[in-house]
């Protein structure tokens, strides 16, 4: 619809005259809309709804709407977010910075700013920013009633970036899903305890294809299905016993972000050794998140990479250690990329089966 400076509509002409429609953005001066006050003895002077956008819109003539009053519906921009890499406050679609304002709103955790590890958020943020086959590589689009548990409003909005979020010595950090070199180098030297090692996931967490809905104006800002993530080779694994996980992504917009995420997930879910033990002061520095090498001989582990994902400071017999979790980690999580394998004819080649032979390459 087209409408003058009043909010009356001008076109299309069968809704000429019939539909106003008047818009407040929540501004820190906003006054109580004329109209209303007068239309409506409910509404004073006093309802000047600071800080809160809002649409007032009039029907006129019951007989123009015979099917019913129309549902109203609005495309919008959602709050603007503090940005520490410029020190400006303005509209942002980048989880990193979305998150981070959450944290320190008064409807979300209501943090200090203090308390907020800024070089991490700001190194997620630039990640997020990062362009990627021509536009950002993360985006958060979506929106949480303020009644919601914030556990699940930080889920949903981290799921937008594929990352992790964890506090650290006080701190709220953050990263954006990202394959990290090495930040150190560990071998048996370092060991303090026995390795506890686990090869496999239980066949309950296994998967070989992810699926789930996104939305964005793509999917006419509804919940839908993207094409689901798979591969031939996690399948023939599995000795071809098909198992799909959900991933739901609500704030995510794009078909192509969405499959982005799910394919890491995907990818992280096939790295399944998993070590714990306790470390020497070495690691003291090492945090959540950061990937490390690990050499041990016995098990023909040379500089294998592995993730930090869970690190916290232990005592034996008065030496202090570095008790950590860590799970195989590789580039190509990350980067790889699943193409069907061809003769030099370009046939695609396939198992006995019928089956396309896949690889994953950088």
């Amino acid at each position: 619809m087209t409408i003058d400076a009043d909010g009356n509509v001008t076109s299309p002409s069968k809704w000429a005259g019939k539909i106003r429609i008047k818009q407040y953005l929540g501004t820190a001066d906003q006054a109580a809309d004329s109209d209303l006050e007068r239309e409506v003895s409910e509404w004073t002077s006093k309802h000047q709804a600071r800080g809160i956008a809002y649409l007032y819109v009039r029907f006129y003539g019951a007989s123009n709407f015979a099917t019913g009053v129309p549902v109203v519906t609005a495309k919008i921009r959602g709050k603007k977010v503090y940005d520490p890499r410029t020190a400006t406050t303005a509209w942002s679609d980048n989880p990193a910075l979305c998150i981070r304002d959450y944290l320190l709103s008064d409807y979300g955790l209501g943090e200090s700013a203090s308390d907020i590890n800024d070089t991490l958020f700001q190194e997620a943020a630039n990640e997020c920013d990062t362009v990627v086959a021509g536009a950002k590589q993360y985006t958060c689009n979506g929106s949480f009633l303020l009644d919601g548990d914030p556990e699940d409003i930080i889920r949903n909005m981290l799921s937008s970036m594929g990352g992790i979020f964890w506090n650290y010595a006080g701190d709220w950090a953050i990263l954006a899903a990202k394959y990290r070199s090495p930040t150190l180098s560990l071998s048996e030297d370092d060991l303090r305890s026995e390795l506890q090692i686990a090869t496999r996931h239980s066949r309950r967490d296994n998967f070989n294809a992810v699926r789930g809905q996104y939305k964005g104006s793509e999917t006419n800002y509804q919940p839908d299905e993207y094409d689901e993530v798979s591969s031939g080779i996690y399948l023939r694994e599995d000795g071809n016993i098909r198992a799909a996980t959900e991933l739901n992504l609500l704030f995510t917009d794009t078909q192509v972000q969405a499959h982005r995420i799910a394919r890491t997930f995907l990818r992280r879910n096939r790295n399944q050794i998993t070590v714990s033990g306790a470390f020497g002061l070495r690691a003291i520095d090492v945090k959540i998140g950061d990937n490390v090498s690990l050499s041990v001989s016995h098990l023909g582990w040379t500089n294998k990479v592995f993730e930090v994902v869970d690190w916290r400071l232990g005592m034996k017999d008065l030496d202090i250690q570095v008790n950590m979790i860590l799970r195989e980690m590789s580039e190509d999580v990350f980067t790889g990329i699943v193409q069907s394998l061809e003769d030099e004819s370009g046939n695609v080649l396939q198992d006995e089966s019928g089956n396309s032979l896949e690889a994953i390459v950088a």
